[in-house]
């Protein structure tokens, strides 16, 4: 690393190491801010700023490339952060009842492979629907199929949500970085 600054050699694939490094260690502010519930610019800068640190740490060239290389690992790593935080989501808002999903079928449920009708059978015999117990069942059960059927729009409306503010992040980013030339 040092080594790169003395001699002025800089590449683009350690930078990119450094990137990615620096967007998934930023992406750990993301995730707190995220868990109170909180949507802010905050987030975004602080991946794209450690990205960017990462980056020339390790030393990426600094120019418009760089900019790319620190946008594309911000956007993909507040994705991630998004997909992580649903599948933790889900499994709370799943305990207790008698439906597990693996990561797999999260993943297929946000981008609509299988039906939440497939994976909750909300059929019950006309005699089960005679009995409290029965109805009572049914209703559990339609209830977690709504709920299933809602995580596709939530995710994608929190990843939408996400992804504006990393570009606020990315904006102040590059901002920066003019500005310091």
């Amino acid at each position: 690393m040092e080594e790169n600054k003395q001699t002025g050699k800089q590449n683009y694939f350690l930078g990119s190491i450094g990137a990615i490094i620096g967007a998934l260690a930023g992406s750990i502010i993301w995730i707190i801010l995220r868990f109170w519930g909180w949507y802010t610019v905050i987030g975004g800068a602080a991946i794209s700023f450690c990205s960017f640190m990462g980056y020339k740490i390790l030393g990426g060239k600094k120019n418009k490339i760089a900019i790319i290389i620190v946008s594309v690992f911000t956007l993909c790593v507040i994705f991630i952060a998004e997909l992580f935080l649903t599948v933790i989501e889900v499994g709370r808002n799943l305990d207790g009842t008698n439906v597990q999903l693996s990561l797999i079928q999260i993943i297929e449920l946000i981008f609509g492979k299988i039906d939440p009708g497939d994976i909750v059978n909300t059929d019950l015999t006309p005699r089960a629907l005679l009995s409290t117990r029965g109805q009572i069942e049914l209703m559990n059960k339609i209830q977690i199929s709504s709920y299933l059927k809602q995580i596709a729009s939530t995710f994608w409306f929190n990843t939408g949500i996400g992804l504006l503010f990393g570009f606020g992040g990315i904006w102040v980013f590059v901002s920066n970085m003019y500005k310091h030339e």
